[in-house]
């Protein structure tokens, strides 16, 4: 894979926040309105724990307490190694199991663009579950 020009780097961070200030945004208002607690939103980079290769992701996310006061989270995030890009989204949901998902979306790409692409349409199909069951 060829090294990745700013320019690239800029489209996926702009589609992070985008999402952030959007998709996500809108849903922490509408939860805002029907939930007892307030949800939080959370972005960040962070460094993949146990990866033995240079591996980071980016990540935006929601939390929340359902009406059952089980916490359910939203995410979506952009993991880069140094072959490829993967854009994963999904909304979780605690159960006596643990988190488990009720929605994943994943997608493998070397094209920066195209991982923006992926961006914002995840952050719309993650956002469009705001109540999730099991």
């Amino acid at each position: 894979m060829a090294p990745v020009g700013p320019e690239a780097v800029r489209a996926v961070l702009r589609a992070l926040a985008e999402a952030r200030d959007g998709d996500f945004h809108g849903l922490f208002v509408r939860l805002s309105h029907e939930r007892d607690r307030a949800p939080s939103i959370d972005s960040g980079i962070r460094a993949v724990a146990d990866s033995s290769a240079a591996q980071a992701f980016v990540s935006v996310t929601l939390a929340s307490v359902d009406p059952e006061q089980r916490d359910v989270v939203w995410s979506v995030l952009v993991r880069a190694s140094a072959e490829v890009l993967t854009v994963q989204a999904a909304v979780e949901l605690e159960s006596d199991r643990g988190f488990i998902d009720v929605f994943s979306r994943q997608a493998k790409t070397a094209d920066a663009e195209e991982a923006a692409r992926l961006v914002a349409e995840f952050a719309t199909a993650v956002c469009a579950v705001p109540r999730p069951s099991v």
